[in-house]
């Protein structure tokens, strides 16, 4: 062995040595971090000592906040997006993100602030709070909109215009419409209540003025998984999870992680909300029909609420059986192993089935996970609880709690069913769950898919159509009714300027968006309020002596952008996007003409930020109209990206770092 090789094995020794003792991850030392830390350690270097680090954080601190100021100088338009957090040690959280376009008109966000408060409930302070903040970083101009969640103390926090449009987390709203129409964890109650107009309507008693995310840590149902396993098959709904492959997505669990949600974490075994599962009156379900279930909505919701307990109630006393956790294990392995020989004789990707997981109250998309794995080990679920083997070596009550447990063809039909209608809401959960592209005109589309998607029915199955009346009217109330004027115009604009959305628009949203942005332009002479300098025009003049048509870069829109949303769309059953021509222009252009040159040159093949940097010269009043409206965010999942880090860093044994420390910590992980 030579003193090269020698040398590496005594460090690989090592680094295993310290992985072990200091219970560090496998991947450790491979991390991005350590990695610029191994390049320039020298040989007997001890680290510094804990009271050497605080003190440095503080100085680093204070030059990213200079970076980000200086960075944020240049920036018309900001928008912001704001959300509270209650830490594992019960101590609430408020995180400040500001987004922008950058000069190549890409996405770009900053965490402004990440500071701890005493109280929640605080509406008041945290107002104060952000106005602060904005001070000092020289943002109070520039302020465009506040992207939050329906929390009381945070709608306190932002009323009026002081800090823009207020807009509600879309993501957020698909959380409520999903979870509040089918009952996934609760029984929603209606109150009627008096309109102005002395007509009596139904309104929603659900939790959306106080988010679960505020009373429920993120950081403890979502762990920053560092070990992935790669072993050339997918998933059973792998193939739903490859929208985004943006790492800012990893506050939706997908099916990957999801075995890793934690008993804490899951929901409670409502017993007293249940209807009995003994043996007769699980006979007497199955001789209901369909049409008696589907016949009275809040009759399918409980029954949707009381099959979900029922699947809860089965995975939790299989995960509390070590025997029948052990055999139903071994069951997916060799079912997999088949799974693996056949997909091979058919030149075929072969799908993975996965163990049954649990979900829990803040993230419905875990339902959705929850229900595609437990329908896929359908066979093997029905196998230990109709005729359960003697093979497995359980005790006789326990046999019987099996049985007990057993689904008729009923429950397994109401199960497809609720995932066949969930799938497109999953979907675009995740659509709207990025921070690197422009996620409001995403939201658009979104709004236009499902609600096409519910308004489908289909003769052949009641029950979906069933269950899709049910989504609709909560839909209908947070997509609609819940949201302001102004969002809905700042989404339909996002939409239209946005190359990738604009090719999925119908001419009549084509000419309503030209007819909104016409009347705004003549309503506030934006000409002049954004201060469009006269080389500009100069310079357009002289950029034009070339059909701008034929200067388009080739191939500019990624394949995943484009597939991405003609899926969800064919998914929705919405007709695929037609392309368009493009045409070129030789002259100085006034708004309505760039409008014109806009629509006639905004084709299928162009990408959001090369088609802004290309003809912002040729298009300046209408790239402004850009700046303002496509940073603007549909969610806040910079916010709660930021939130899972923290728990994560409170976690892994730093649990004294100071509320301080951990504040400049966010600030410097970007």
């Amino acid at each position: 062995m030579n003193e090269t090789s020698d040398t590496n094995l005594r460090s690989h020794l090592a680094t295993i040595e310290a992985i072990v003792q200091d219970g560090l991850s496998f991947n450790h030392f491979q991390k991005s971090g350590m990695k610029i830390f191994l390049s320039v350690i020298k040989y007997g270097y001890q680290g510094p000592h804990r009271k050497t680090v605080r003190k440095r954080l503080g100085i680093l601190y204070q030059q990213r906040r200079a970076f980000i100021k200086n960075q944020l100088s240049s920036v018309l338009h900001i928008s912001l997006t704001t959300d509270v957090w209650k830490s594992p040690y019960d101590e609430f959280f408020i995180c400040l993100t500001c987004h922008f376009l950058t000069s190549s008109y890409a996405n770009e966000s900053f965490i402004l602030s990440f500071r701890r408060f005493d109280d929640k409930h605080i509406g008041q302070k945290f107002r104060s709070f952000i106005n602060n903040e904005l001070k000092k970083m020289n943002l109070k101009l520039k302020v465009s909109s506040i992207t939050t969640d329906g929390g009381s103390d945070i709608k306190s926090a932002t009323l009026g215009t002081t800090f823009g449009m207020r807009l509600l987390r879309a993501a957020h709203n698909l959380n409520l419409v999903v979870k509040n129409a089918l009952w996934l964890f609760n029984k929603t109650k209606s109150k009627k209540f008096k309109s102005s107009s002395n007509t009596t309507h139904t309104k929603q008693s659900d939790s959306d003025d106080d988010d679960d995310d505020e009373a429920i840590s993120v950081a403890d149902n979502e762990e920053v998984h560092e070990d992935v396993s790669d072993d050339g098959y997918d998933s059973d709904i792998s193939d739903q999870n490859d929208i985004s492959k943006d790492d800012s997505t990893s506050y939706i669990l997908s099916d990957e992680n999801a075995s890793d949600i934690s008993d804490d974490d899951e929901v409670e075994d409502d017993d007293e909300d249940l209807l009995p599962l003994n043996g007769s009156k699980q006979r007497q379900n199955n001789e209901e029909t369909i049409i008696g279930i589907t016949a009275n909505p809040s009759d399918l919701s409980s029954i949707v609420y009381n099959l979900l307990q029922h699947v809860r109630r089965l995975i939790k006393f299989i995960r509390k059986s070590s025997v029948l956790d052990r055999y139903i294990r071994n069951q997916i392995r060799l079912k997999n192993i088949e799974i693996i020989r056949s997909a091979h004789e058919q030149s075929l990707k072969p799908v993975k089935l996965n163990n049954a997981v649990l979900d829990f109250r803040i993230r419905w998309n875990t339902t959705y996970i929850m229900i595609s794995r437990f329908i896929a080990l359908s066979s093997i679920i029905t196998d230990i609880t109709v005729l359960p083997s003697i093979e497995i070596g359980l005790k006789k009550s326990q046999y019987e709690k099996l049985q007990q447990l057993s689904f008729s063809r009923l429950d397994w039909s109401i199960l497809a069913a609720l995932k066949n209608v969930s799938f497109p809401f999953y979907r675009a959960t995740i659509l709207l769950s990025g921070s690197k592209y422009p996620t409001l005109s995403i939201a658009y589309l979104v709004s236009t898919g499902l609600k096409n998607f519910l308004t489908k029915s289909k003769d052949d199955q009641p029950l979906e159509d069933a269950l899709k009346k049910l989504l609709l009217a909560k839909f209908s109330y947070y997509f609609e009714q819940e949201i302001s004027w102004e969002q809905k115009r700042a989404t339909f604009i996002a939409a239209f300027f946005d190359p990738t959305s604009y090719r999925y628009l119908t001419d009549e949203d084509i000419s309503e968006a030209e007819r909104i942005l016409s009347a705004e332009f003549d309503a506030t002479q934006l000409f002049d309020r954004l201060q469009i300098d006269t080389s500009v025009t100069t310079t357009m003049s002289m950029s034009t002596s070339t059909p701008l048509g034929h200067q388009r870069t080739q191939n500019s829109t990624t394949p995943q952008e484009k597939s991405t949303l003609d899926e969800f769309f064919r998914i929705c059953e919405m007709p695929s996007a037609p392309n368009v021509t493009t045409n070129s222009i030789k002259k100085q252009l006034s708004f309505k003409e760039e409008l014109c040159h806009y629509m006639s040159t905004v084709g299928s093949s162009s990408k959001f930020s090369d088609y802004w940097c290309q003809l912002e010269m040729l298009l300046p009043r209408l790239s402004q109209f850009v700046k303002k409206y496509n940073c603007i965010p549909a969610t806040s999942v910079p916010s709660e990206s930021a939130f899972s880090i923290a728990g994560y860093l409170q976690r892994k044994a730093r649990s004294s770092l100071s509320s301080t420390a951990l504040g400049y910590s966010m600030i410097l992980s970007e």
